[in-house]
This record gives C-alpha cells, structure tokens and sequence, in this order.
C-alpha cells in the first residue's frame, strides 16, 4: 500500500464544477478532454510553490495532442505518437516549423508501454536549426496499477517509472519519474519528476471536462 500513498487524494476528488461526465465517451478515443491540476514545485530550502493548471488533450487513433498551460496565451503544445512517445514540442506563438522534434533509438511504433516488461532508449532532440537540444537516455519500469475515480468516472492506472540522464541544452542532469497512467484518457493523472538537484514537481489531477475552449 506504501508504493500507492502519492495517489491516494485522487480518490477524495470531486468535480468541481456540475457537468455530468458519460464516462463511456470520455474513455474513447475519439472525445478531447481537459483535465485540471494542482501543479507545485518544490526546492531545497524554499516554501512549496502551489498553482493551478490545465491540459488539453485530444485523442485520435494514430497521435496525441497535448497542451499545458498556465494561462491561456501560454501553453506547450506535445504531439505524441500511438504509443505514447514524444514527437514535436512548441510553445504559445511558435509555427509549427519551429518545433522541436524527437528521435529514438528504438522503434518507437511498437507499444512498449502496452507489454508492461522494462525497457531501455534514447532521445535526441533537435532544433528546428539541426542543433541537438537534448541528448538523454531512460530506463522505463512498472511498478502496480490501482482504479482511481475522478470526475464521476474511474480509470484503470498503470505506474510508470523513468529514470533520466543526459545533456539539456549543454547541461549534464539526471531525472526520476513517477508516473500514474491512464491508457482509456491517454494521458497522466499524476506525475512526480525529481531532478538531480533535488526540486520536485508534481502534478495531481483535480477535475475533468469535456466543456471547454480549445487553446488552438
């Protein structure tokens, strides 16, 4: 029970709003969804930094398409591929000529994810220039799954941990994440990165629409 206690709140989640979810749609891969945060940031020596964010997504059977923000002019935008992996990053203002993109050193067509066994990659990512932004490898492992209910609907969640290091922007780092993953929704419902310096952030799902403006 130790390894389920960063997700026990979720289960106390009520939606903060009246909208009546149907949570068969909601599940589908054909619905966007936003999903509201409590986002805080953590660092040796300083009080906690609390916020609230949000997250848009939008499912479709071949990519996903992520956005986080703050405040609706500010957000990063993610598209990930069927599998969950990570393809292009821009931010509020940027053309999508000027995306950073991500490439592997597996086949990253194959839903390893989906096979629940660990396993090993790597990722550059490169500027819209050619130059290499980031150069990391990561170590993925599973550890237990549990239902959390949230928004009136509960979702079936996989623990996924990550293990980083590497080069960000000439900077050697390393980072550990602790990830609750819902296959029906695409997308986290709570995630605690620690990096090698020690901060922690940590993002707890707190609500979930399908009623809302799309950034984009």
């Amino acid at each position: 029970m130790r390894r389920l206690s960063p997700l026990l709140a979720l289960l106390f989640v009520t939606s903060a709003h009246a909208e009546t979810l149907d949570c068969a749609l909601i599940k589908s891969t054909a619905h966007p969804l936003e999903l509201t945060f409590d986002w805080t940031h953590t660092a040796a020596g300083k009080d906690p930094l609390a916020v609230p964010m949000r997250r848009q997504i939008d499912r479709k059977a071949d990519e996903t398409i992520e956005y986080e923000f703050f405040s609706p002019d500010k957000f990063v935008r993610r598209t990930l591929n069927g599998a969950g992996f990570r393809l292009q990053v821009r931010t509020a203002g940027e053309p999508e000529s000027q995306s950073r993109v991500s490439t592997y050193s597996i086949d990253v067509t194959k839903d390893y994810f989906a096979l629940g066994k660990p396993f090993d990659f790597n990722e550059i990512v490169k500027g819209p220039d050619g130059a290499i932004i980031a150069d990391m490898n990561t170590s993925v492992s599973f550890d237990g799954a549990v239902d959390v209910e949230v928004g009136g609907c509960t979702y079936p969640l996989t623990k996924i941990i990550e293990s980083s290091h590497g080069v960000v922007r000439g900077k050697a780092g390393s980072n550990r994440a602790e990830i609750w993953y819902s296959r029906d929704l695409k997308t986290s419902l709570y995630t605690r990165n620690e990096d090698g310096d020690g901060s922690v952030i940590e993002f707890r799902a707190r609500d979930i629409s399908t009623s809302f403006k799309p950034v984009e």
